[in-house]
């Protein structure tokens, strides 16, 4: 518990949780792109994903399940838009329970996941924060604010994470909101544009040391990564901000990179992603190496990117569950374990009997490498085990490369 003022405030075990984490300075994996898969779990980018939570909480379910499964640490619940001026351009107004039913949904993943796992509550810009902001519009953007994040919280979010905010000014807005309401781990992430006034021609650097200045606990960039780059989201603009970043904040603040699935490029009439997973593992470590924090995806990352970063983030000794699972679930688990049939030992099959191949090399080691002063002389081809590299031709078949290394 935090007393603020006459308040309150309550952390959850998911916050308390991320706070050690983040002392402990171990990487930290961030979920991918809830747009793009529900998307392709058929909902069509006319309708507010946020509704889903709803009308299609299944699906929501599933998208969290299949980041889970991928190695997340952090799961977002679908709440990005969620305040009241983003929803009425969908005739929506019920910004209580599509965020309270957000945080739910999220629960239930993580409950029945049974893995320890982080849940933030995704807040984005209202689409009203664009140019200058008067009192009166900077007073309606915090009311805003205030009606999203208290239902969260009431729901018990673990964190808050607002992010692919492009204006300086509607996220300190934001931020001020959050740190009066919440008492949990703040990570605040810039989006970057081509129209430097958004950030009060600020760079990254300054713009990082602004945000924790206002109380961010994590710092960061996703999907845009415009500085310098302009119009780029892709794993290597983002890569170019976050290193920024990290060089302006120092070790003591944790930096986060959320990249998109590379920077999309139109193929006839469809946009389409061409950063592969492996790509994105590329840059995963390298954020990793860099000293960034806590990594992720943004537009169109799908659970194989994240399998990519939590693969990532194993080698610099993170990608394991965060939080503590509730004693309930451990008994539970060791229940399970323990009505288990116990496996019957098989004898291993001996090298000399397994195939053809490591026949030959059972008997050259014994007869050439294991005999010492009384080792066998080699004579002929069988004497040696031949190993041939091939570096097929361009194409799909593989009957010229598979002809010559017989020979």
């Amino acid at each position: 518990w935090i007393r603020k003022g006459t308040q309150t405030m309550r952390q959850t075990n998911g916050g308390k949780a991320m706070r050690r984490i983040l002392e402990e300075g171990k990487p930290i994996v961030v979920d991918g792109a809830m747009g793009t898969s529900l998307y392709e779990h058929g909902i069509l980018h006319t309708k507010a994903f946020e509704e889903c939570n709803i009308t299609a909480a299944n699906k929501v379910k599933a998208v969290h399940l299949s980041f889970i499964e991928a190695g997340a640490n952090i799961i977002e619940t679908n709440t990005f838009g969620a305040n009241k001026f983003a929803l009425a351009r969908y005739g929506l107004a019920n910004v209580v329970e599509i965020n309270q039913a957000g945080v739910k949904i999220a629960q239930e993943a993580v409950a029945e996941s049974g893995k320890g796992t982080i849940i933030a509550g995704a807040v984005g810009p209202t689409g009203e924060g664009t140019g200058f902001i008067d009192d009166d519009k900077a007073k309606e953007i915090a009311s805003a604010y205030e009606v999203q994040i208290k239902a969260m919280v009431d729901a018990g979010v673990d964190a808050i994470m607002l992010e692919t905010f492009t204006y300086l000014a509607e996220i300190r807005i934001a931020l001020t909101k959050v740190k009066e309401l919440f008492a949990g781990p703040v990570i605040a992430s810039m989006a970057f544009s081509d129209e430097p006034a958004a950030t009060n021609h600020y760079g990254p650097g300054k713009v990082a040391q602004l945000l924790h200045k206002w109380g961010a606990d994590v710092v960061g960039v996703n999907c845009g990564g415009g500085w310098g780059r302009v119009g780029e989201g892709g794993p290597a603009a983002i890569y170019d901000v976050a290193e920024e970043m990290v060089k302006a904040v120092g070790s003591s603040v944790p930096v986060l990179a959320c990249p998109n699935a590379g920077h999309p490029k139109r193929v006839g009439h469809r946009n389409i992603y061409m950063a592969t997973e492996e790509y994105f593992l590329v840059y995963a470590k390298r954020l990793f190496k860099s000293g960034v924090r806590l990594v992720g995806g943004c537009c169109g990352t799908r659970p194989p990117h994240i399998a990519s970063v939590a693969s990532a983030a194993r080698m610099f000794g993170g990608g394991s569950d965060v939080v503590p699972l509730p004693a309930a679930a451990v008994q539970a688990a060791k229940s399970e374990k323990n009505i288990k049939p116990a496996a019957v030992a098989k004898d291993p099959i001996p090298v000399s009997e397994r195939t053809k191949l490591s026949a030959k090399i059972a008997r050259i080691w014994k007869d050439r490498l294991a005999s010492g002063k009384q080792k066998k002389e080699p004579i002929g081809p069988e004497d040696f085990v031949v190993s041939v590299e091939v570096n097929p031709a361009p194409g799909l078949s593989t009957d010229k490369p598979l002809a010559a290394a017989k020979m």
